[in-house]
């Protein structure tokens, strides 16, 4: 990661669109990835897994992996803007290495997908990965955990106002009384 900060600028790019493409590439051509499955070690071909990815592969359409991809990139810049903009708050920052950060630990955070609350790897490895690059740690920190309020804790916790009361069931003696209440012994 360090390495990657010491390259030319134009060199970042080029690795960052390199990469970009092949994944966008493989996004959008689902048989490739059976194709590859097909040069993998005996051992792998014959798992049961594989032959389920070959099936959910063929189901994939080309208009529901476009949707798809372009709900997932919304998202993501969405998140990286308010990354950006809550880091600027507490620190001036570019944008380049905003989104070198924010990749690394979108990354980090779905390779170490354990975690309270979707609390912790996020943070961590955002004031690891901005560090390198000179962003102070206290900035980072404070920007991400500003991120997990406004996109986690606030709306979770908006959402217990919409959460129905549902009549808890009352204990089996009242029920038998409440049924026989009505009749004429």
């Amino acid at each position: 990661y360090v390495v990657f900060f010491s390259l030319p600028a134009w060199y970042k790019v080029l690795i960052v669109g390199v990469v970009w493409i092949l994944f966008t590439y493989l996004f959008f051509r689902p048989s490739i990835i059976g194709a590859l499955l097909r040069l993998a070690p005996k051992k792998i071909r014959q798992h049961p897994w594989t032959e389920d990815l070959k099936l959910s592969l063929s189901l994939l359409k080309p208009k529901d992996l476009v949707f798809a991809f372009c709900v997932t990139l919304a998202f993501y810049g969405v998140v990286y803007v308010q990354m950006y903009l809550l880091l600027n708050a507490f620190s001036p920052v570019n944008w380049w290495e905003t989104f070198l950060g924010f990749a690394a630990m979108m990354f980090l955070k779905s390779v170490i997908p354990i975690s309270f609350g979707d609390l912790g790897v996020r943070e961590a490895s955002s004031v690891y990965f901005y560090s390198q690059v000179g962003i102070p740690e206290a900035a980072a920190l404070n920007a991400s955990l500003l991120l997990f309020f406004i996109n986690i804790a606030i709306p979770a916790l908006l959402g217990l106002l919409f959460i129905p009361k549902f009549p808890r069931p009352l204990p089996e003696d009242l029920q038998q009384d409440s049924g026989s209440s009505g009749r004429a012994s």
